[in-house]
């Protein structure tokens, strides 16, 4: 019964490690701009060469920014970021993950201390974790 198990065990985790998958990660996923990050492939592939190149796309342009098995990018501008990984090994068609958003720099939370500053006037003083360069307020609710 013991031996039955294994082997459906092991069979099954091989099941499972057959083929081609792309994975990734990274050493952070948000902060301030310019964010320096770097990734690091966590593919896997059945192969006998196992995974043979890599195409990654950093801007959500389509065109791979870097064929680097672990690469580095630098994101010099605020927003919200999706990360595309496609690898090719020998055997199988290419595998592709896309995390959306993965990356995130300039995490800002809006906040804001109303002051009465005289009768029927009101001055809003800018509290955001991140200083703002511009603002958009909505005083009537529209």
């Amino acid at each position: 019964m013991k031996t039955a198990l294994l082997a459906a065990a092991l069979a099954s985790f091989a099941t499972a490690q057959s083929g081609l998958t792309a994975d990734f990660t990274s050493d952070r996923t948000s902060g301030p701009s310019p964010l320096h990050v770097a990734f690091y492939d966590t593919s896997h592939s059945s192969a006998p060469g196992g995974v043979l190149a890599w195409a990654w796309d950093f801007d959500e342009d389509g065109v791979p920014d870097s064929s680097l098995q672990n690469p580095t990018w630098n994101y010099p501008n605020c927003g919200d970021y999706d990360v595309t990984l496609t690898v090719f090994d020998a055997m199988h068609p290419p595998a592709t993950l896309q995390r959306a958003p993965y990356i995130r720099t300039d995490l800002c939370f809006a906040n804001f201390v109303p002051q009465a500053t005289r009768r029927l006037t009101v001055q809003f003083l800018d509290r955001s974790s991140v200083a703002a360069s511009t603002w958009s307020w909505d005083l009537d609710g529209d």
